[in-house]
Order: structure tokens, then C-alpha cells, then sequence
């Protein structure tokens, strides 16, 4: 298109050349972009990550074992954080929750931050 300018396409396919799809697929854009006709007057190293340095950058953002560790313990951390708070909100009756207005909305606030850190917790593990 026009409108869109090679180096910043190029900058952002260097970055980010696999592409989630849906769940588990993905596409490899350099090899959909290949097949593609139009696109055959340039040439892959102006688009794609060639250098060995360029390769072990893309590399480290796909590769999990080079963060497994860490997130692992950030997983346990949560797991045990998110139990029990499971089990507050369940001696508290449940969903007929006896406590007071302000002490009812801390704890479901509470639980809502709980669950959306273990969101974001699973967004980084690529």
C-alpha cells in the first residue's frame, strides 16, 4: 500500500517476524512474504533478521527457556498468593459474603487485581 513506508514495516517484521494467528498458530511472515509476488523485488535482509545479532535478538524474545526460571517462581508466587485469597473469600461465606460494604469491595477488588496480574502473567510467557 501507498500509504505504508518499507522501513518501518522492515523495523517492525525484524522485531516480531512470527505472527500469533489463533491459540496456537502462527505464520512465519518471512516465508509468507516470499511467496508473495509482489514482494519479490525485495530483497529478504532489507525485511527480515539475517545477522547472526539480529537472529539471537529475534531469538530471545521467542525462546522461553531463557526466562523459565523466573517465571516460574513468579507462578508459584502467584498460584499461592490467588489460593489464598481463594480461601478468604471462601471463609467469608462465598458468594454470600458477610462482611461489611467497604471490607466486600477491598476483597473483590483485591481478588480482581489478583486476577488480572495472573493475565498478565500469562501474556509474558510468549
Amino acid at each position: 500500500h501507498k500509504k505504508l513506508k518499507r522501513e518501518r514495516v522492515a523495523r517492525q517484521l525484524k522485531r516480531t517476524p512470527i505472527v500469533p494467528l489463533y491459540g496456537d498458530m502462527h505464520a512465519n511472515l518471512a516465508h509468507v512474504l516470499q511467496a508473495c509476488p509482489s514482494f519479490s523485488t525485495v530483497s529478504p535482509s532489507e525485511l527480515f533478521a539475517t545477522s547472526k545479532k539480529e537472529l539471537d535478538i529475534v531469538a530471545s524474545h521467542y525462546d522461553i527457556c531463557q526466562t523459565l526460571r523466573s517465571v516460574r517462581q513468579s507462578v508459584t508466587e502467584f498460584i499461592g498468593e490467588l489460593t489464598a485469597l481463594l480461601h478468604r473469600v471462601k471463609s467469608v461465606g462465598g458468594e454470600c459474603c458477610v462482611l461489611p460494604p467497604t471490607e466486600h469491595t477491598a476483597l473483590a477488588n483485591q481478588l480482581s487485581d489478583s486476577v488480572l496480574r495472573g493475565l498478565r502473567l500469562m501474556a509474558t510467557v510468549h
